[in-house]
């Protein structure tokens, strides 16, 4: 499926959460990323924009399956497949709510500004970048990170 198909999907989504499998990851976007942090568990929202939804800024959740497993334990889930969950939620969402969330999550930058500091950047980066310390989706994010500045 698609971004775009995501994207229109959450637009009619206000009682489910929805994750879709990319990678190693099952992410959830828009209405559904915001259920998981409100009804499921606390997780880092990330706001980009994407040029495939018409430069729309989209927010998403990102977990690997053994937290989603924790995580969707005692929830109802409605539909399983190879790749997509669904979860039905008792409450509805609120899209006021929803609206004044999504606008205090700051969007994440994809390039750097000055492209003659760009290469010591992303040299800094990665030798301040501590991995013991990290877990497995912040390893993810902030490779996707230094792949944006180069």
């Amino acid at each position: 499926m698609s971004i775009s198909e995501i994207i229109k999907e959450e637009e009619n989504n206000l009682q489910n959460i929805i994750f879709h499998k990319e990678g190693m990851f099952w992410r959830a976007y828009e209405h559904s990323a915001y259920q998981v942090v409100t009804h499921l568990k606390e997780l880092k929202v990330i706001k980009k924009c994407f040029k495939v939804a018409g430069n729309k800024e989209i927010v998403f959740v990102g977990v690997p399956q053994k937290t989603l497993s924790e995580i969707a334990a005692n929830k109802p889930i409605t539909e399983n497949a190879d790749k997509r969950i669904t979860m039905k939620l008792e409450t509805p969402l609120i899209e006021d709510e929803y609206n004044s969330w999504k606008n205090n999550i700051q969007l994440v930058a994809d390039k750097v500004q000055n492209a003659e500091s760009n290469e010591e950047d992303v040299k800094k980066m990665i030798k301040n970048f501590n991995v013991a310390a990290s877990t497995p989706i912040d390893c993810m994010l902030f490779l996707t990170k230094i792949q944006n500045m180069i």
